[in-house]
């Protein structure tokens, strides 16, 4: 299930302008099995079929969401590696990340701040989840409610896990399967 996606960082933090306009959505898992990531494969509203991205890196180990866990994709910026995005993405939530929480690199599609989908399809191409969500609101991701089973609310500190990042004033809850 897709539980979070946050399209539009935040460019300050406690008053002064910080650059940070990074994507990343979270996986979670609530059914009772590890699900194996391989072949799975993820879309935006702007790519069609054969656009399709993989989620993990042609020849990658495999990654497992275990069951109640959660697994974090965030973007790599134009011109950098995907180790800095993953140093990046820790630096930037600190202690708001679970240690444990699986965090992985990819290349694009980037988001539409102005709103946009994110589809996640397993490895026989058969959709898995959809989730469309509005313009977002800079630095607040939009989650999942495990109560009404709704997407797009926005984060808040305090509510399913959210938290104020390290590095930026912006609210999420990565990690944390909400």
């Amino acid at each position: 299930v897709i539980t979070e996606m946050m399209s539009k960082s935040s460019n300050s933090f406690r008053g002064a302008a910080v650059t940070n306009d990074v994507d990343f959505f979270e996986l979670s898992n609530f059914t009772g099995q590890r699900i194996d990531l391989t072949g799975y494969r993820f879309t935006d509203s702007k790519d069609a079929k054969p656009f399709r991205r993989k989620l993990l890196p042609e020849g990658a180990p495999a990654v497992f969401v275990e069951p109640g866990g959660s697994v974090v994709f965030v973007r790599e910026t134009i011109g950098g590696t995907a180790d800095e995005a993953l140093a990046r993405f820790q630096a930037w939530w600190g202690d708001c990340l679970k240690k444990d929480t699986p965090v992985l690199a990819y290349p694009s599609p980037g988001f539409s701040s102005f709103g946009d989908q994110l589809a996640i399809y397993g490895p026989d191409n058969r959709l898995m989840d959809r989730v469309a969500f509005p313009s977002a609101t800079r630095g607040h991701s939009f989650s999942y409610n495990p109560r009404t089973g709704e997407f797009g609310v926005l984060s808040s500190v305090g509510l399913d896990g959210g938290c104020l990042a390290s590095t930026t004033d912006d609210v999420a809850s990565p990690g944390t399967t909400t």
